[in-house]
């Protein structure tokens, strides 16, 4: 037999198996393809796959909750849409082509990162974080949903678990949009544990590419401010990142939980990062990360809560950031009667830890750590406020110790206890006492005592050292 007719042989063969596979292939379900699910076209829904959640509204997809990813170790959230389902307020995840594609595996849409939890980075995914185990079982009605997850934090070397988070999301309609509430609460009961300080630390998102400020979008934040680097490192209730999409106005707005141990400074990016950050203290005002920020008590909850808002209008004056806030903020106690958990677990030793005082006298916690760390006096100020010694060095300085400081204990919801604390002093070695004079605020401590002077002449801003005696 020829070589010509072989290969001629060989061709016919090799059309024919190609038809008869095809053939086959036509009367065979298609493969890849899901199977439809019907969701409620009136209210909230959920479909559940391995390894995710995905959340309707009146039949359109708003958002997917992922556990179990290979690349991105940490739970998230990923395409985040406005009400109707058409306008995806958070970038594509993977990016898609025209998307700024850096930190692809990093910022997927909305999550829940650390940088440094004990000494292990679940931000940068050195450490896995497993979840997937529903606490709350995922529940909707026509105007709201919710669901609670127990997550597991894994050593860096993924043999133990280091510490559990429980995740709480509350998902419902709001007057300017659709409210998620964000709650994260860590919990340790093998020993103390310290949350570091670095930009990385609290609730992120990642904003759809048409949003960001490196194209034609805006942020603001509670204080005015309009301009990224003026928000980037500052602290304030509310930041919202938005723009046009499709001829609309839309965005993503976090907020701030009052109850939350410190307000929080803002980690913002041209390409559309935002971060809720109340652990970016020192790196976020340009002094570089430490490693002990906040100490965390064993067997004591350690919870953040945030609202983050997805807005869509045909007309930007028609959504007033300032009315959201007011709208989360009226919303929180109906949300903490509801809860399975207590809304400020800030914590407070028990009346019978508290000295006992003579008859006629009262005593009660007015703060507590984590709002304070290791005080070492206490002075009020010629306003009447109460300024407190922090002294995280003493008696052992470690690498890494945060530096000591002089905070103002705040009242603000004049519920008796403190709600906010602001940094007025930080730079100190081994502080002892306070005193107040005129204008200056002499601070004991090593070598010297020191001067601080309010610089500004607005003793609510924060006071710098200006000569040592």
């Amino acid at each position: 037999m020829s070589c010509v007719f072989r290969c001629v042989l060989l061709i016919v063969l090799m059309c024919l198996t190609d038809f008869v596979f095809a053939a086959d292939k036509s009367h065979a379900p298609p493969r890849n393809r899901e199977v439809p699910v019907k969701v409620a076209d009136d209210s909230f829904d959920f479909v559940t796959r391995p390894g995710e959640l995905e959340i309707f509204i009146d039949g359109k997809s708003f958002a997917v909750y992922v556990w179990s990813d290979p690349r991105t170790t940490r739970p998230y959230f990923k395409q985040i849409r406005a009400l109707g389902g058409n306008a995806q307020l958070t970038r594509n995840h993977p990016p898609q082509k025209g998307d700024f594609d850096d930190h692809e595996t990093f910022h997927p849409g909305i999550w829940w990162g650390f940088g440094d939890v004990g000494g292990h980075d679940y931000w940068r995914m050195k450490a896995k974080i497993t979840g997937g185990q529903f606490v709350e079982k995922p529940t909707a009605t026509k105007d709201s949903a919710s669901f609670a997850v127990r997550n597991k934090l894994l050593t860096s070397d993924g043999n133990e678990t280091f510490c559990e988070q429980i995740c709480r999301y509350q998902i419902m309609r709001r007057p300017l949009g659709i409210l998620m509430i964000c709650e994260s609460t860590f919990l340790r009961t093998q020993g103390d544990f310290w949350l570091g300080d670095q930009e990385e630390m609290g609730l992120a998102l990642r904003v759809a590419t048409p949003l960001t400020t490196e194209k034609d979008g805006q942020i603001c934040d509670s204080e005015g401010r309009n301009s990224l680097n003026r928000i980037r490192t500052r602290q304030s209730d509310w930041c919202n990142y938005s723009g046009r999409l499709g001829g609309r106005y839309g965005g993503l707005m976090l907020m701030n939980d009052p109850k939350n141990f410190r307000r929080p400074w803002w980690h913002a990016v041209s390409t559309g990062l935002l971060v809720a950050n109340p652990l970016g203290e020192s790196e976020l005002t340009g002094n570089g990360k430490t490693k002990q920020n906040v100490l965390v008590r064993k067997d004591t909850p350690f919870r953040l809560r945030y609202g983050c808002l997805a807005h869509l209008h045909d007309k930007e004056h028609q959504f007033d950031p300032n009315l959201a806030y007011a709208d989360f903020l009226k919303l929180l106690p109906e949300v903490d009667q509801h809860s399975h958990t207590a809304a400020d677990q800030t914590p407070v030793p028990p009346k019978a830890d508290l000295p006992k005082v003579p008859e006629g006298f009262s005593i009660s916690v007015f703060a507590a750590e984590p709002r304070v760390c290791k005080p070492t006096g206490i002075f009020f100020d010629v306003r009447g406020r109460i300024l407190v010694n922090q002294g995280p060095q003493y008696p052992v300085t470690f690498a890494n110790s945060p530096r000591e400081g002089v905070v103002i204990l705040i009242d603000a919801g004049h519920g008796g206890m403190t709600d906010t604390t602001k940094i007025l002093a930080t730079g100190f070695n081994s502080l002892q006492e306070l005193a107040w004079k005129e204008n200056d605020l002499y601070v004991a401590n090593a070598p010297k005592p020191t001067a601080c002077r309010d610089v500004t002449r607005r003793r609510s801003k924060s006071i710098e050292p200006s000569k040592n005696y």
